[in-house]
């Protein structure tokens, strides 16, 4: 599943955050959300993508999951300001987690991470 709102406003975005939350109900599927905030600070909420999670569901296989997210919508790594999550294992592990992979990966502090605030 795919977001079907004008994602004109994301790639005219100035800062955005992502919110993660692994649903697990007949499959395991990681739904991403976007917040966007424009030069004009207009704010845009949108469900992005749902990702179907086949086999494992570890850091790493959630990490690829959300790391095609800002390939998909020319979306700039240096642009994401915070995630949220909902706190399972494998987002919030130190070394291996989704979280920790993506700090690697943006390679500064300037995140700001939520846990647990998405419900």
């Amino acid at each position: 599943m795919q977001c079907k709102a004008n994602l004109n406003q994301v790639s005219e975005l100035a800062f955005y955050s992502i919110v993660l939350d692994k649903n697990i109900d007949i499959s395991v599927q990681l739904e991403i959300f976007v917040w966007v905030i424009n030069d004009n600070f207009k704010t845009t909420e949108e469900l992005l993508s749902l990702h179907p999670m086949k086999g494992t569901t570890q850091g790493t296989d959630l990490f690829q999951s959300l790391m095609e997210v800002p390939d998909k919508f020319n979306l700039e790594l240096t642009n994401l300001a915070g995630i949220a999550i909902d706190g399972c294992p494998s987002m919030v592990g130190k070394n291996k987690g989704a979280i920790a992979l993506v700090q690697k990966r943006k390679g500064d502090d300037a995140l700001m991470l939520y846990h647990c605030i998405i419900h």
